[in-house]
């Protein structure tokens, strides 16, 4: 994971035990950072995803090689986990009718994860899959806590 990324989950988690503590700042805390984490993983997911180093996102050299397998599944995994960390804002801020918002993303989360089961398989995608799934397990963790201790 990046630690741009790691920053902001962890200020998530430190605005939802601020909820919890009844500490005015948590709805900034937990707002700033689910939407710049949302944004993020909607529109930088090929490069977050891939592993790819930020100077090189616009350079051609970047996307040359790129393989259809790790290109596909980084745009659906980062639209998939952008809806679900919007989902999670969504119920944690407490805006009325947004349950379903939450719900259709885990089936798309069990989907995705399962193709990236599927690459585990192969070895040429192995550290790809490992990596990602790995970080599908801790934001829906993340999320999962946050909206059981509503």
């Amino acid at each position: 994971m990046k630690k741009f990324e790691l920053f902001l989950g962890g200020t998530f988690v430190l605005g939802r035990i601020f909820a919890l503590c009844n500490v005015p700042v948590y709805g900034f805390l937990t707002l700033m950072s689910a939407s710049v984490l949302y944004l993020y993983y909607l529109f930088l997911s090929f490069y977050l995803l891939n592993g790819k180093k930020w100077g090189d996102i616009f350079r051609k050299v970047t996307y040359r090689n790129a393989e259809v397998y790790q290109s596909v599944v980084s745009i659906l995994a980062g639209i998939i986990l952008s809806s679900f960390v919007y989902g999670i804002l969504n119920v944690v801020m407490h805006w009325t009718k947004t349950l379903i918002v939450v719900y259709t993303p885990i089936v798309f989360i069990v989907f995705i994860s399962l193709v990236l089961l599927f690459g585990l398989k192969n070895e040429k995608y192995k550290q790809f899959a490992k990596q990602n799934l790995f970080r599908i397990l801790i934001v829906v963790l993340i999320g999962i806590t946050s909206v059981i201790l509503l």
